[in-house]
């Protein structure tokens, strides 16, 4: 929609795997120009003026997993938002506080993105019986 919306970003323990890491690589790549934070590029790699399409977020997942040897087939932009759903569920992360993360207005979606994984990750009985 074009609003964007204010996201927390915490680092992370590994330099690696460290959200702030990378998102300051990528300001540095973009350049600081005004706009989408994510923006499209040419057939050449030049950024355009223009953000990314949500589409692209797919094509980028699909590429990733293709790289790291598993089926892209199995993938898009969605597991992105399934995977931090399932991870911070399994980690006992409560959900109002997921939702804070990913947006969703719905704590039913927010259920419906966890994988079947993270159900049994937190007992939430556990100490009491």
């Amino acid at each position: 929609e074009g609003k964007g919306r204010l996201v927390g970003l915490h680092k992370g323990k590994r330099r690696e795997t460290c959200p702030v890491t990378a998102l300051e690589a990528w300001i540095e790549e973009r350049g600081p120009r005004p706009g989408a934070l994510f923006l499209a590029t040419n057939n050449q790699g030049a950024f355009r003026a223009h953000a990314m399409a949500p589409e692209s977020v797919c094509d980028v997942v699909k590429v990733a997993a293709a790289s790291a040897g598993l089926d892209p087939a199995r993938f898009g932009a969605h597991s992105l938002r399934a995977g931090l759903v399932t991870a911070a569920g399994g980690a006992g992360v409560g959900t109002l506080a997921i939702m804070s993360r990913t947006g969703h207005k719905d704590a039913k979606i927010v259920q419906a993105y966890m994988r079947p994984g993270a159900a049994l990750a937190v007992d939430p009985l556990a100490g009491l019986l």
